[in-house]
């Protein structure tokens, strides 16, 4: 049995995770007629692909490697993220940002062991939960590094019982998990709380009911449910996992159950660009912006044309944003940090082109032509700079140390990679030209354009950028 609940967590634990754009983790557990216990789960980080592995330590490859267990581990083979001993004692961590606090000083007497290094220092010399607890309690458990985003974990022995650690306000506070699964932040019992307010859920169809004269009939199915959250913050996968699992039915064998667990773990998955990460567009506003320009058109018959010109002009703009989980690389007082970043981005962007435009022509009228055509451009400056502020740069990773950035000079962190942009741009252009006299007139247009304001190989901005303006202006015609 132990064997198989080892090869159960291993393939559960890496094929449904390690999708990008969010910070979530989806834990469950479900068990088989006979009492086979199936731990499952969802690991989710934001805006990278982490480096995860297998890792399977046996017994005594160290002298304290009282138990053989595996897991899956990122990043270096000491961060075990999921795992699983001979003795059937699994042990899993998950992202608790916000409201875990660490012991600060370390005791007199305890082990120190950091928060991703608790799962495997656990597998390897506990067996139940009564071990778990009485090991824990000598141990300092320290962040990785300061500035790190906390962590709580689960632990399951073979019987099926479950336990949540967290550390708040650097006190270890162990709760008994019943219920069997777990998300991230807000703490546990908060969770447990907040499922009070869908007491009204139920499986099935909900039944018929009457106001006044009405009578209301169930359109169909499932309408017992209702309420229930689709979204993916952590208080609301909670709940859906709670309620998901305990209403599944209960599998003859351990790989139908395993099997099921994936289906339902299928209600857990984000998609790329869920959620996005430009939140907020705070401000917006045109750079000055001029064009001169001069056109040579030449009729095919009474509607129908062809437009060359030379058009020299700049363009740019200046935005504020809300962002989350953004990456960035910027400078803080003179040194150069890298992560993702949560909070406001203030971006200057100019460009000074050299532009031909080809458009084939079509007159409305003799006041009203239409032209859309591609257009060539030679940028002979650009500049793309800015800074990043009031918010946080995690620095490497999603769970990297937690830099703050304020706003001012000494704070924020710069950006400039004006030099990572291209020096040619192709689109397409169209637009409207509308005389009103005999030589003069107005224009509307908008370059919409096909090549990416980077060089190819820029990755530090994840989204790929279009250059799309609009144009208005007067014309003067010469014959």
């Amino acid at each position: 049995m132990n064997h198989k609940f080892i090869s159960i967590i291993g393939a559960a634990a890496l094929a449904i995770g390690f999708a990008p754009h969010s910070d979530a983790c989806t834990g469950m557990e479900l068990k088989t007629k006979n009492g086979e216990v199936v731990m499952a789960r969802t690991i989710e980080w934001s805006g990278s692909d982490m480096n995860t592995f297998y890792v399977v330590v046996p017994k005594a490859y160290t002298p304290d490697t009282k138990y053989a267990f595996t897991g899956v581990a990122v990043e270096l083979p000491q961060y075990i993220m999921e795992g699983v001993n001979e003795k059937g004692l699994s042990a899993g961590l998950f992202y608790f940002p916000d409201y875990g606090k660490y012991e600060e000083e370390e005791a007199n007497g305890k082990t120190s062991v950091s928060d991703f290094e608790l799962v495997g220092y656990i597998l390897s010399r506990c067996a139940t939960i009564d071990e778990v607890k009485s090991t824990i309690a000598g141990l300092h458990i320290h962040g990785i590094d300061p500035r790190s985003s906390t962590v709580h974990w689960r632990f399951i022995e073979e019987s099926g019982r479950q336990v949540v650690l967290e550390i708040i306000d650097g006190k270890q506070v162990f709760y008994e998990n019943t219920l069997g699964v777990l998300t991230n932040s807000p703490s546990f019992d908060y969770h447990l709380t907040n499922l009070n307010n869908y007491v009204n859920l139920m499986p099935g169809r909900a039944g018929a009911n009457t106001i006044g004269r009405l009578e209301m009939t169930s359109f169909s199915g499932g309408t017992g449910m209702l309420g229930l959250p689709g979204d993916f913050s952590s208080p609301s996968r909670f709940v859906r996992v709670a309620f998901l699992q305990n209403t599944a039915p209960v599998r003859e064998t351990a790989l139908e159950t395993v099997t099921q667990a994936f289906h339902l773990l299928n209600n857990f998955d984000i998609p790329i660009g869920m959620p996005s990460t430009i939140r907020k567009m705070n401000s917006y506003s045109l750079r000055p912006n001029f064009m001169l320009g001069v056109d040579a058109f030449h009729p095919f018959n009474d509607r129908w044309g062809i437009m060359f010109g030379l058009h020299f002009e700049n363009k740019g703009m200046k935005v504020d944003a809300t962002v989350k989980n953004y990456h960035m690389k910027m400078v803080q007082g003179g040194e150069s940090i890298e992560g993702m970043f949560t909070g406001r981005v203030m971006t200057q962007v100019d460009q000074s082109l050299g532009t031909i435009p080809v458009q084939a022509t079509y007159d409305l009228s003799d006041k009203v032509r239409l032209k859309l055509g591609p257009y060539f451009s030679y940028v002979s400056s650009h500049k793309f700079c800015g800074y990043a502020y009031d918010g946080y740069l995690r620095e490497g990773s999603p769970t990297g140390p937690k830099i703050e950035l304020g706003n001012d000079a000494n704070s924020r962190g710069d950006f400039d990679f004006s030099d990572d942009m291209r020096n040619w741009q192709f689109g397409i252009d169209a637009g409207v030209d509308w005389y009103f006299s005999k030589r003069w007139g107005g224009f509307a247009g908008l370059t919409w354009g096909l090549s990416e304001v980077f060089k190819k190989n820029f990755s530090v901005i994840e989204q790929p950028m279009y250059p799309i303006y609009g144009e208005i202006g007067l014309i003067y015609q010469l014959k």
